[in-house]
């Protein structure tokens, strides 16, 4: 028995000339680009900004650092001639620091130690696409008062 499609013309590549042309292939990799890209550009944005919020933690070290060590300094001056370590000059000293390091932080003197915490703020570039703003790097760092 003869079937209608049996007298089409068949297309030199194999297909016959009426009958649709999809290739399974092009499909699937359509589908893989949808659901590649943002999976990559959520890597690359991670990758970026996770390196930004690391940077923003070193930054913030060793500005907790440097703020900790200018307040245990102004402390110390108080010590001459067997004063105690003024808490004041210490937090003004160590709070002046942290200002002009561009960076926030709260500190603290319990007795001969100062402790500074210092947090910079990190504007995130790519994973604000999915509502991430901003990172921050904290970072805590103590300094003691010595007396000679």
């Amino acid at each position: 028995m003869r079937h209608l499609r049996d007298l089409e013309p068949v297309h030199p590549d194999g297909l016959r000339s009426g009958a649709p042309r999809f290739d399974q292939r092009g499909a699937s990799n359509t589908l893989m680009a949808v659901v590649l890209a943002p999976a990559l550009l959520l890597g690359v944005g991670l990758v970026v900004d996770g390196g930004g919020k690391l940077n923003a933690v070193r930054e913030a070290d060793a500005a907790a650092q440097e703020a900790a060590r200018a307040g245990a300094d102004a402390g110390a001056v108080s010590l001459v001639g067997g004063g105690v370590v003024s808490k004041d000059a210490a937090k003004r000293a160590a709070s002046a620091y942290l200002a002009d390091a561009g960076v926030t932080g709260t500190v603290s003197v319990e007795g001969r130690t100062v402790t500074v915490t210092a947090t910079k703020e990190y504007r995130t570039m790519l994973v604000s696409l999915i509502s991430i703003n901003r990172l921050d790097g904290t970072a805590t760092a103590t300094a003691e008062v010595l007396a000679n």
